[in-house]
C-alpha cells in the first residue's frame, strides 16, 4: 500500500459536502485517509470524523496520517453497509455529511 495515495476528485467531493467547523462526518470508504485529511482540515477540532474501511493496512496508514492534536478521529474496520451499527456503537445518532 502506498501512503502517498491520492484520493480521487478530493476537492470536488469535499466541496459538495459543504463542510463547516464542528460537523460530524462519516467517510464510508476511508482508505488511507486522503479524503479524511481534507475533511478534518475543514471541520477542525470541534468536528468528528468517523472512517470505515475493510483494509487493515490502509487504516493503519490513515491512523498515522490523521492523528493530530485535538482532532476527533474514529477509524473502524467495518463495511459501509454497517454504518448504522457503527454510529450506534460510537454513541452518535446522526451525522452532518457522508462520503
Amino acid at each position: 500500500m502506498n501512503d502517498a495515495h491520492m484520493p480521487v476528485m478530493c476537492d470536488e467531493a469535499l466541496h459538495a459536502l459543504a463542510l463547516r467547523p464542528g460537523m460530524r462526518v462519516l467517510d464510508a470508504t476511508a482508505g488511507c485517509g486522503g479524503h479524511g485529511l481534507g475533511i478534518l482540515e475543514r471541520i477542525g477540532n470541534a468536528g468528528t470524523l468517523i472512517g470505515l474501511d475493510w483494509d487493515d493496512e490502509a487504516l493503519a496508514i490513515a491512523r498515522v496520517r490523521l492523528q493530530r492534536k485535538g482532532w476527533d478521529v474514529r477509524l473502524r474496520r467495518r463495511s459501509f453497509t454497517e454504518l448504522k451499527s457503527v454510529l450506534a456503537e460510537e454513541g452518535i445518532q446522526e451525522v452532518d455529511a457522508v462520503l
